[in-house]
């Protein structure tokens, strides 16, 4: 995965200057964090305009700069292993604790993004 370049997507994408400016604040305070679901995400920003939000985010992800994938939330916690497509996900999951398996069924799938930490710039 390319690292997270803000400079490189503000000049190929000049029209999401505002969003850019949001996100890279955003990555710079969640630095440790490697996932985010989109709705957490686009809550903590709280973009004017979620539509370009949403495709300045697209653009990261067309850069290959973040990689759309999914999870498994149970009992609000989000459960280990991020997926590329939601039928690679198992039948059953640990739970956060891996104290017990969790059925996949007894959980939302969650759509998000992830990245490498030390790549953001």
């Amino acid at each position: 995965m390319s690292p997270i370049d803000f400079e490189s997507l503000l000049a190929d994408y000049p029209e999401y200057a505002a969003e850019w400016q949001a996100l890279q604040r955003w990555f710079a305070s969640n630095w440790r964090k490697q996932y985010v679901e989109l709705s957490v995400l686009l809550r903590a920003l709280k973009p004017a305009d979620k539509l370009k939000m949403v495709l300045a985010i697209n653009a990261m992800v067309e850069s290959d700069m973040l990689v759309m994938s999914y999870r498994i939330k149970a009992g609000g916690d989000l459960l280990e292993g991020d997926y590329d497509e939601p039928d690679k996900i198992p039948d059953k999951l640990w739970s956060r604790d891996a104290s017990h398996l969790i059925p996949r069924s007894e959980g939302d799938l969650v759509s998000g993004f992830r990245w490498e930490p030390a790549d953001v710039a």
